[in-house]
């Protein structure tokens, strides 16, 4: 009868992994918090801009170029 021997990383690679994805996920979580929180809001004052007025005129069709008669 044959003992199998015990390797202490595969005992400890699911617990060690389940941990470090805990952790990691708990980094995103509070990362995630900072960048949607409200504190730092960019307050642009938007009514002091200048607006582009754009103004749309009726073009007036072109006169077709009257060619010269040639007098021979």
């Amino acid at each position: 009868m044959r003992l199998s021997k015990l390797n202490i990383l595969d005992t400890t690679k699911a617990p060690s992994i389940i941990i470090i994805a805990i952790i990691f996920n708990i980094a995103i979580f509070i990362l995630i918090q900072q960048l949607v929180s409200n504190e730092l809001t960019l307050n642009l004052n938007l009514s002091a801009l200048n607006p582009v007025e754009l103004i749309r005129t009726q073009q007036r069709p072109e006169q077709p170029e009257q060619k010269k008669k040639l007098m021979r």
